[in-house]
């Protein structure tokens, strides 16, 4: 997709809010530095979005107003340095990224950069800060143990790694009931 038809289909979503493939942040910095989000809720958001259906973040959004308040020139490269290194050191299996810079309209119709990456659905169970997440609606939600369980074994599969393929030890042709 180019980046002027990701560009207006992003404004469309931004005008929607959040829902379960989307989700939007501001990023504040303290001196060079982003200080918010929160490193750990970061990764949590990345990591449900992997161990679902997939989804886009777009850093430089407010996720209450809808505001495109983009990322100071001077720190985007940090903004973008930031959130590839919570994906490698923050997430277990680390979750590779692919971020695009993109030029977003304000509401006074201003270019503000955003630092935009989409998450597709991985074939890995990912955790951040020992836990697992999901998305669910415009939230993330730490997964129940049967719904993990159900999601390491639905991701083995898809990985061609089948439980009912494993070897039995002492086992021979003679206990196979045909």
């Amino acid at each position: 997709m180019n980046r002027e038809k990701l560009a207006k289909d992003l404004l469309f979503h931004i005008r929607l809010g959040e829902d379960s493939g989307i989700e939007f942040k501001a990023v504040r910095f303290e001196g060079k530095k982003p200080k918010e989000p929160n490193k750990d809720k970061m990764a949590h958001e990345i990591a449900a979005f992997a161990n679902g259906k997939g989804g886009r973040i777009l850093l430089g959004v407010e996720d209450k107003t809808r505001e495109v308040v983009g990322i100071d020139d001077d720190k985007v490269a940090a903004a973008e340095e930031w959130i590839v290194n919570i994906s490698q050191q923050n997430i277990q299996p680390p979750v590779k990224l692919d971020t695009r810079l993109l030029q977003l309209p304000d509401s006074q119709g201003n270019n503000k950069t955003i630092v935009y990456f989409e998450r597709p659905r991985s074939i890995m169970v990912h955790n951040s800060a020992g836990r697992y997440y999901q998305r669910v609606g415009s939230t993330k939600q730490e997964m129940k143990p049967e719904v993990l369980a159900r999601l390491f074994q639905q991701r083995s599969q898809s990985r061609l790694i089948r439980f009912d393929e494993n070897s039995v030890p002492g086992a021979s042709l003679d206990d196979i009931d045909s």
